[in-house]
């Protein structure tokens, strides 16, 4: 259940601390979760039965003079008896506060405590020392094969001299080796394999690890894990049997027999020419010859236009493809689906490296247990953990991902009563092809809506310094209404989203307790954080992004939110054509979001703010932010009522130290390395590090820029 304080205690430490004195608080449990480069801290606090405790971390390095001034922490909503009345639900909510200690790097010892005020007596509790996690490295002391395609034979040992030809040969003696090879793994060469990798029960039934298939870092552009037909890739159907294009005489629509023994066939769900040019997938021929499906990506929210000139159709053993440049395939190497989940890992502690997974899309593997148990069409993942078995720990590092007919990385945690706890994925780049100028998407009913993007539905886990370009969505966490821990104490920090249909960031349908969405830079995308709904739980802590050549909307907000959000230094610009810098009112009502010092610049047609068409005036906060627009009077409109900054301040208490700047004198806020005359608020805790101010001058600058330049 959403709200069952049980499960926030899978993998966090309990502080048990005794009460000091005073009557409003009895006692303080402190829980924290380590992540790569912060802390979650949950604080429980007893006894305080107004609910009005004001709780606040107080941090230092080990061993320095003096604490530095932490982050208030956040009350958290939705905690306690469910009655089905969400906001009443909320208002009997358990005294549970939420907060972080920022800005760590690895090394990094932090002692810290909480303080508890309170009119009917105030509590502090004993200092913990903490540290953040560190992304889990080779462990190669036990039992390690090799594998070369082009100099190794399945008989060999695998040892280095000796090495297997295939990866599922060297997986099977790692399983016969002693102990399962615990503390060892495999070592891939460079080459192309393809091949279906499990690391299931059936391999390795005693669970725990840890064990790692790495490439062997000579290349890991070239240590690839291919899912396409390799025959088709050769241009043959069979061997001695060429692929040959013929024109139809329609429309730049192009045919070539190819059987459905090798061929698509009723399983296939890719179709990838040369190394970049992915296909859509139609409904039949007559969707290819007319190009019938509509564009979704426009300058325009939500708009229609032309319609997508490339895609495929299989029928009667024959291959139908249009480019989007008219032109014939024949040059092409042609790229199949044939295989489907390239990696599927269900053991604890896997550490996946330096390899690149490509060209994935076929149900011929998956027919039965995973079409019924998923969803019948979004096969082809890449990387896939905890769908059938747990996969807490795992680690995805330095790994590159293209050419995928569903998620490139799939973590799924809750399914079945599966876990995938503290995954890490960092360094890889995630590459969507040309998804992200596909034209259509949401409500068309299409698998390549998730093709390419990252699902990550974990907890205690990072995403960290990746690159995701090019697809529909950047990374998804959606978790529904019944499981609050999924995505709790998660963050999502120094990634860079670039050239996005939709949302980079959705975390729409989720809980995001104590999430974290850090010093990201989203560049080109429909909208950057997409939180519609947020579900009664957070706070999601946002800071420091940059948000640049929005299409549609900065942060997209709305669909009856009631989660609490906390958005600070953050910077949008939205496009000439595009909507609102800031828009909660998507599809309902939003309450709980709080704004200060970000730059909130709208299109030169729209708002810096706009609002649900009723409520949530009185339950989100706006202060200390740039805000910018053609002209004030289309500043911000809510509720179906245009403001300025002074109306603002005046009807709805909002900006009262916020700067309002016409959007034609903005320029000046793109460089970072030039001095804001507009500073804003200190914020502790976030403008704050563990050795005092990290930010030049007086007081911290509006925006984005002062991180960048630390």
């Amino acid at each position: 259940m959403r709200r069952r304080l049980a499960g926030l205690a899978l993998g966090l430490w309990l502080c048990a601390v005794p009460a000091r004195a005073g009557n409003g608080i009895a006692s303080i449990e402190v829980r924290t979760q380590s992540n790569l480069t912060s802390i979650a801290v949950q604080a429980i606090v007893h006894g305080d039965d107004d609910s009005s405790a004001v709780l606040r971390i107080f941090q230092r390095r080990v061993g320095a003079a003096a604490y530095d001034t932490g982050m208030v922490m956040v009350r958290r909503v939705g905690f306690g008896p469910t009655t089905g009345d969400v906001r009443a639900d909320n208002a009997r909510a358990g005294n549970v506060y939420e907060g972080r200690i920022l800005w760590l790097e690895p090394g990094d010892r932090v002692e810290f405590y909480v303080e508890g005020r309170d009119a009917g007596g105030d509590f502090t509790t004993r200092s913990t020392i903490v540290e953040p996690a560190t992304i889990r490295q080779l462990d190669a002391s036990g039992p390690v094969f090799y594998v070369s395609a082009g100099a190794g034979d399945d008989r060999n040992d695998g040892a280095r001299t000796a090495p297997k030809r295939t990866i599922n040969a060297a997986l099977d003696a790692l399983s016969a080796s002693p102990g399962h090879g615990r503390h060892g793994g495999i070592f891939v060469a460079p080459g192309e394999y393809h091949e279906r990798l499990d690391f299931d029960a059936r391999h390795f039934p005693e669970d725990g690890g840890p064990w790692f298939i790495e490439g062997d870092g000579t290349n890991r552009d070239s240590t690839i894990v291919c899912g396409a037909d390799p025959w088709v890739e050769k241009g043959v159907y069979a061997p001695g049997k060429p692929i040959r294009w013929t024109f139809t005489g329609q429309d730049s629509t192009w045919a070539c027999y190819l059987p459905a023994a090798t061929g698509p066939g009723d399983s296939t769900q890719l179709v990838v020419l040369g190394w970049g040019e992915m296909l859509h997938r139609k409904t039949s021929i007559r969707a290819v010859l007319e190009d019938s499906t509509y564009a979704y990506r426009s300058e325009s929210p939500g708009g229609k236009g032309h319609g997508e000139r490339s895609g495929w159709w299989w029928q009667n053993d024959t291959l139908y493809v249009k480019r989007s440049n008219g032109e014939s395939p024949e040059k092409c190497v042609l790229h199949i689906g044939h295989l489907d989940r390239l990696f599927d890992i269900q053991r604890r502690n896997v550490r996946v490296a330096n390899l690149t997974f490509r060209f994935a899309g076929s149900l011929e593997n998956t027919l039965g247990r995973y079409r019924a148990s998923v969803n019948p069409g979004l096969n082809g993942n890449g990387v896939a953990a905890g769908l059938f078995g747990t996969a807490s720990g795992v680690v995805i590092d330095s790994c590159r991902f293209y050419g995928f007919n569903a998620c490139a990385i799939y973590i799924l945690r809750g399914a079945r009563g599966y876990t995938a706890d503290s995954a890490v994925v960092a360094h890889c780049i995630i590459d969507g092809l040309r998804i992200g100028d596909w034209s259509y998407g949401a409500g068309k009913s299409r698998p390549e809506e998730v093709a390419g993007q990252v699902f990550f539905r974990t907890r205690g886990g990072s995403f960290i310094d990746n690159v995701v370009m090019n697809t529909f969505n950047g990374i998804g966490t959606d978790t529904g209404p019944s499981d609050s821990t999924v995505n709790s104490d998660c963050e999502i920090v120094r990634c860079t989203f670039r050239h996005m249909t939709d949302d980079a960031v959705e975390l729409d349908d989720s809980h995001c307790i104590n999430t974290l969405v850090a010093a990201d830079t989203m560049i080109d995308t429909g909208s950057g954080i997409s939180i519609a709904p947020l579900w009664d739980g957070g706070p999601l802590f946002a800071f420091y992004n940059v948000m640049l050549d929005v299409r549609w909307r900065g942060i997209k907000g709305g669909g009856g939110s009631v989660g609490i959000e906390r958005f600070a230094h953050n910077t949008i610009f939205v496009t000439p054509t595009g909507g609102a810098a800031v828009d909660l009112g998507s599809g309902g009502t939003h309450d709980g979001a709080w704004f200060a010092n970000n730059i909130l610049a709208g299109s030169g047609r729209a708002r810096a703010i706009y609002g649900p068409p009723e409520g949530g005036a009185a339950t989100n906060t706006f202060d200390y932010d740039v805000l910018s627009s053609a002209d004030e009077r289309t500043l911000a409109n809510w509720n179906h009522t245009g403001f300025t900054l002074s109306t603002l301040q005046s009807s709805l208490g909002w900006e009262r130290n916020g700067h309002f700047i016409p959007a034609a004198d903005t320029g000046w806020l793109f460089a970072p390395s030039s001095p804001s005359p507009v500073t804003g608020r200190r914020l502790t805790g976030i403008d704050t590090g563990l050795d005092g101010n990290r930010y030049k001058g007086s007081a911290p600058l509006i925006g984005a820029g002062e991180l960048r330049r630390r």
